[in-house]
């Protein structure tokens, strides 16, 4: 079951006809993934056009060991306290460039809840930047990012995973 949580949205771009319309990213905060580039990254892309940008946490799904000893609502606040210290630095990044975001936690498999977040705001692009560890454990069992470009390719959206 995933939960999301949104955060105040900021103001949007005005509408006017000589803008382009606002494109819709999903960041997703990853451990081993260097958010300082993808911050940098959606400045630069905010500064040619307009974009609206989904923040996302996923946070790991506790087996039935770990809910059989502590209660729903204890997991959840610390999800939602794990989720909150990871996005923190590129939330603040976003509110300095004026970039308006939402901030959503989801709890399960990575790459399929990206993929199915993505598929349902229709966003146009996925923004997961570099690994910061070249010999990280998702590195050697494969990328995020190659798992959620084939999810998406499968579902027949295809969406630029950068």
């Amino acid at each position: 079951r995933s939960r999301s949580r949104r955060h105040k949205l900021l103001p949007a771009h005005p509408a006017s006809p000589a803008r382009a319309p606002t494109r819709k990213v999903l960041a997703p905060v990853l451990v081993d993934h260097d958010q300082a580039w993808v911050a940098e990254f959606l400045g630069r892309l905010h500064q040619t056009v307009p974009i609206l940008v989904h923040v996302l946490s996923v946070q790991p799904r506790y087996n039935g060991h770990v809910r059989a000893y502590v209660s729903a609502r204890l997991i959840q606040e610390a999800q939602q306290e794990d989720a909150k210290r990871k996005i923190a630095p590129l939330c603040q990044a976003l509110c300095r460039c004026g970039i308006p975001h939402h901030i959503n936690v989801l709890e399960g498999p990575t790459a399929e809840q990206i993929a199915r977040y993505a598929q349902v705001q229709r966003c146009e692009h996925i923004v997961i930047g570099p690994h910061t560890n070249p010999w990280s454990a998702q590195r050697i069992l494969g990328s995020i990012s190659h798992q959620v470009a084939q999810l998406m390719s499968l579902a027949g959206r295809p969406c630029e995973v950068i």
